[in-house]
């Protein structure tokens, strides 16, 4: 019997293929938030690929062959490894155990070269190594929560027709219904169909059925559910109740959905989609399973609770997935009465710690000040709050377009500071600098500015030996603080220019024995190694290995030593300057 219902559900399918698709969405009206958001998106998506056409188009095979001499003539005089070359030199077996013990990288320094590296392949994908080394960098893209740069990634190339091709097809549909793009995402199983590649759990069935209630074949989709609840062996309840919701609109108001433990994890972006579809909530359960690849879905739900999509956002733009100018049109959506708008305290106690719904309202209050003197007042505020929670790079980021128009005075004097910090963390280094030269005129907070100027020459500087030589002064200079990690750090970011020179410290601890933990003798034995040979590859890799997972107050000093030691080593110091600047963040140094 089921061998019957088999073969008659791939004779509808096929027919189905064969028919012009017209996909009707069943709900067409989206909100600013929405619009902002998917514009947002798809302009990242066509830029990505314009500038990688860009860059195969626009080179002769002259150019490209000249290009190529010059690499490897300066490869010889600075023995610093092309980037082009870097999976190449890396053995595979290395590079499995690489990519199944990274899995997790504090640093948004080091997680942003990672990528660009994982994202660097110029090896002849239908070489076998080539194809398996292509493999595990996807594989990894997708495991770091980066499913759109894997999409992209793989657009890019002609896929081999292989075992792997499902696990490349699945990853595109998921990719497509990720990001509400619903026709794509039925034209592809369409194609898919069409090559009879069978995805596990169903999933091509599941998405057939779906694409026919947007085309509103009700019937038809009815028909190819009852196929598969007979062929199914394990019931998909959580896809069958929301079936049930979307042939049955009227009903949703009494239906509470929640995702069960025993959902089907690769399922759970086309849940997604059928969740917005049927205008249900995503919970919170969501965001816990993917935060980068679900929190697109969550932003975009007008049935999902403000909160949630707020969170989704905040996790979104710090990771460079939605621009400010989104997350700002979110905040800007968010219904406060205008009696909560002018009862600022009531209203934050009333919030009770809902963080995110706190942070909107700030940002609200603050655009809605008549008089630039009550505007810092609520910036102030704002900064600070977010501070608390984590999120002061968001609420400088919001508050832009109004601390650079406030000028350099003796009324905002007291305040200075975090306007100077708030500038250089946007960036704004000519504003930052007009204010920095006020402070020291005026004689406030003389103590507190230079470590405010060390920030800004962080920021600014490319000259590694001013970098230093401002570090050491600093260090030298600074008065004791209560925190022993600033010291250690410090005397450590001091000590890599040279190793040998005293640099005049006075630590004192109270404690004696370090608890935090050291990588294996062999790790720091390798990484050693590498740093002697200049091995590019290795070294990079075995630097993250061994920060897998941990935080720079989590590092102890002399791991932290040998780890600023390989950055320095590693493309010309290219990367020590932003590393810095994270581990100074992390151990609040400013």
């Amino acid at each position: 019997m089921k061998i019957f219902f088999s073969l008659l559900f791939f004779v509808i399918s096929n027919n189905i293929v064969a028919s012009e698709t017209s996909i009707i969405e069943l709900h067409t009206k989206k909100s600013l938030d929405q619009l902002v958001l998917e514009n947002g998106i798809n302009e990242e998506i066509i830029e990505e690929v314009s500038d990688s056409e860009k860059n195969k188009e626009g080179v002769s095979e002259d150019e490209k062959q000249i290009n190529s001499e010059e690499d490897i003539d300066t490869i010889e005089e600075s023995e610093i490894l092309d980037v082009a070359s870097f999976w190449q030199s890396v053995d595979f077996e290395k590079s499995e155990f690489y990519f199944e013990k990274i899995n997790s990288i504090k640093s948004q320094t080091l997680y942003s070269e990672f990528i660009n590296l994982l994202l660097d392949f110029n090896l002849d994908i239908n070489e076998p190594e080539s194809n398996d080394i292509f493999y595990l960098l996807i594989n990894k893209l997708v495991e770091l929560g980066e499913i759109q740069k894997a999409y992209n990634f793989i657009e890019s190339v002609e896929l081999p027709n292989d075992e792997r091709l499902i696990f490349y097809k699945s990853l595109e549909l998921n990719y497509l219904f990720s990001t509400y793009q619903l026709i794509e995402a039925c034209a592809l199983k369409d194609e898919l169909n069409l090559l009879q590649i069978k995805l596990s759990n169903y999933y091509l069935e599941k998405t057939d059925i779906f694409c026919l209630i947007m085309e509103e074949k009700f019937d038809e989709a009815d028909l190819l559910n009852s196929i598969l609840a007979e062929t199914e062996s394990k019931r998909d309840y959580f896809f069958q109740d929301l079936l049930f919701i979307l042939l049955n609109p009227e009903k949703k108001e009494n239906q509470d959905l929640l995702l069960p433990e025993d959902y089907f994890d690769d399922l759970i972006f086309l849940y997604s989609a059928m969740l917005r579809i049927a205008e249900l909530p995503l919970n919170e359960k969501f965001l816990e399973i993917d935060p980068n690849n679900l929190s697109i879905p969550i932003i975009l739900s007008n049935s999902t609770s403000m909160d949630l999509r707020l969170r989704a956002a905040n996790k979104a733009f710090l990771n460079e997935l939605i621009s400010i100018e989104s997350l700002a049109a979110l905040y800007q959506s968010v219904d406060f009465t205008s009696d909560q708008l002018n009862n600022p305290s009531k209203t934050i106690k009333y919030l009770n710690n809902q963080n995110e719904l706190i942070m909107a309202y700030y940002y609200q209050l603050t655009n809605i000040q008549i008089f630039p003197s009550s505007r810092i007042n609520v910036i102030i505020d704002f900064w600070k709050f977010a501070k608390s929670k984590g999120l002061e790079e968001i609420a400088y980021k919001l508050s832009n377009n109004i601390i650079t128009t406030i000028e350099p005075t003796l009324e905002y004097s007291n305040v200075g500071l975090e306007i100077v910090i708030a500038l250089i963390n946007n960036s704004e280094f000519v504003k930052a600098s007009e204010w920095i030269i006020f402070i020291e005129n005026s004689n406030n907070e003389i103590d507190q500015l230079e470590k405010v100027k060390m920030l800004y020459e962080l920021y600014q500087t490319e000259n590694l030996e001013s970098l230093f030589n401002f570090i050491n002064f600093n260090f030298k200079n600074s008065k004791p603080t209560n925190d022993s990690s600033i010291e250690e750090v410090l005397h450590t970011a001091s000590t890599i220019i040279d190793e040998n020179q005293d640099f005049g410290s006075e630590l004192i601890f109270e404690t004696i024995m370090d608890e935090r933990p050291m990588p294996t003798i062999f790790i720091i034995s390798e990484i050693e190694k590498a740093i002697a040979k200049k091995d590019q590859s290795n070294l990079f890799l075995l630097i993250l290995l061994s920060l897998n997972q941990k935080e720079w107050n989590e590092i102890h000093p002399e791991h932290l030593k040998l780890i600023l030691k390989g950055i320095k080593e590693y493309k010309d110091s290219e990367l020590l300057k932003s590393l810095l600047l994270d581990i100074f963040k992390n151990v609040k140094i400013f």
